[in-house]
């Protein structure tokens, strides 16, 4: 599958216009120093969520989580080696509304928090994927459109691994029936709810719906087989590869 059809394959409902991908790229400078910043935040949610395993213990659990950051923090080192090189610096504040939006979803304290949370990183994972892709199918550098289609597997792998947890932990008794009413996500169907549409990496499109079916993306798979290990640039792993969920 060519990555065209990989991106049209995603279960979203909704799509980023390729002009996106275009306006973006006209300042590399603005696109990286936000994406280094949303790495960041991925790789610490992951590490918040290693110590939210939803039994008294999940076999496997915490080395996923691990196995995550260790992915998004590599990710973090190769987008500021990229912001660097192009004479560009971070910043010190960044705010990211898109993501806010969807964390007000997640209801807080009960047992559906942890469904809750794992399918909106889920949907960011998704729809970051699905952003890598259109920027490696239309950067004319070579080295940011070879680096963007290895993290178009890395996140893929990471929605995949995410979805496959908040199944896991709903057929556990976590959550339950209550995802559906109480926030509007999970079963078949997850929500964007108030979520803007921006130039951010992450930024998604309001009130578009995705398949949460585990049977549409490789769900009847072993765990170990979702996990497709980025080509493109060999320093990107997607290491998130022990076996939790058979």
């Amino acid at each position: 599958m060519n990555l065209r059809d990989a991106i049209d394959a995603l279960p979203l409902r909704s799509r980023t216009p390729v002009e996106w991908a275009r306006r973006v790229l006209a300042d590399p400078i603005a696109l990286l120093s936000d994406h280094a910043f949303l790495e960041k935040k991925a790789a610490n949610n992951a590490m918040e969520l290693m110590t939210r395993w939803p039994d008294d213990w999940t076999p496997g659990w915490v080395e996923t989580m691990t196995g995550i950051a260790r992915d998004e923090a590599a990710h973090l080192a190769q987008v500021t080696r990229l912001l660097i090189k192009r004479g560009g610096r971070l910043t010190r504040v960044h705010k990211n509304p898109y993501a806010n939006d969807l964390r007000l979803l997640v209801r807080k304290g009960g047992p559906g928090e942890i469904v809750d949370r794992l399918l909106v990183a889920a949907l960011i994972e998704l729809r970051s994927c699905e952003r890598f892709g259109l920027l490696a199918d239309a950067s004319p550098d070579a080295e940011m459109a070879g680096f963007y289609r290895a993290l178009f597997s890395s996140e893929r792998g990471h929605y995949r691994v995410f979805l496959k947890l908040a199944h896991k932990s709903r057929r556990s008794g976590y959550g339950g029936g209550a995802v559906e009413v109480d926030a509007g996500i999970g079963g078949a169907n997850f929500g964007e709810t108030g979520a803007r549409c921006g130039d951010s990496f992450r930024g998604g499109m309001i009130d578009f719906v995705w398949s949460a079916d585990p049977n549409r993306m490789d769900g009847t798979e072993p765990f170990q087989s979702v996990l497709a290990p980025a080509t493109a640039c060999s320093t990107i792993p997607c290491s998130c590869t022990r076996a939790i969920l058979s």
